[in-house]
């Protein structure tokens, strides 16, 4: 059962308790479903895992140079947001590390929602997600439960 489920059921489940009915009490036990993180396109509404990112994130900056391409008032908002000469747009976009590529990523499409002369194209956001961990009840919680 995931914390959202358990809280959803019983709003007394804070993750503090979560916490001390795993670890102090031991009468949950805490499991993760993969990775510690995830990217969650917001595009596709997706997940995105290892190595798959880093080209996740190259198809998103793709997309928006396309939409540089078909629009100029693009290529400036970016610029700005970017504080880059226009001319230089498309190939900082892609300079750097899986980070570095989606964090501005993450600031060419927040800028382009910001602003009102230009529509945004057909990409998206990578926003950074933990995976959530799953709870069961202990052999102990099952035993005291039947007593």
């Amino acid at each position: 059962m995931y914390r959202a489920d358990i809280e959803a059921a019983c709003p007394e489940a804070s993750y503090g308790r979560l916490r001390r009915l795993t670890e102090e009490i031991g009468l949950l036990n805490e499991t993760s479903e993969g990775a510690d993180s995830y990217l969650l396109n917001q595009r596709t509404n997706g997940r995105v895992y290892g190595d798959e990112m880093g080209p996740a994130v190259n198809d998103e900056l793709q997309r928006v140079t396309q939409h540089i391409n078909r629009d100029p008032h693009v290529r400036q908002v970016i610029a700005e947001a970017l504080e880059v000469s226009p001319n230089q747009v498309n190939s900082v976009l892609f300079e750097g590390d899986l980070f570095e590529k989606r964090d501005r990523l993450e600031e060419t499409v927040n800028a382009i929602k910001a602003n009102e002369t230009v529509q945004q194209g057909d990409y998206g956001r990578l926003d950074w997600r933990s995976t959530p961990n799953v709870y069961e009840a202990t052999e102990r919680a099952v035993s005291l439960h039947r007593r």
